[in-house]
């Protein structure tokens, strides 16, 4: 065998090696979204995830979702917004006018 084919062969075997990796699954990212609010949780912020659910986002697959709650105290609104900027997010939500503010 030349020094050609030996080359070529050479350069096959490694080619087909590593072919399977160039079609390996990825990891898919995980979305991060940060909900800001300033009252209780209520029932109607579980329609966020069950929305997201039918887009394709599923908590703990795809999606984290950090949610914040401010419990009526507005003046927790700055620090939640602090913690959920210093988070790194995607996005962030926010569910009423003080809390807007505050973001």
């Amino acid at each position: 065998m030349d020094r050609r084919r030996a080359i070529l062969a050479i350069s096959c075997l490694s080619g087909a090696v590593s072919f399977p990796n160039a079609f390996a699954q990825q990891k898919p990212k995980v979305w991060r979204i940060g909900c800001l609010n300033s009252s209780t949780r209520l029932a109607y912020f579980d329609e966020f995830p069950r929305a997201m659910r039918d887009l394709g986002y599923i908590e703990g697959r795809n999606l984290v979702i950090e949610w914040r709650f401010a419990d009526g105290q507005y003046d927790r609104l700055p620090a939640l917004a602090a913690d959920l900027v210093s988070k790194k997010l995607d996005v962030i939500v926010v569910a009423s006018t003080p809390a807007m503010k505050a973001a």
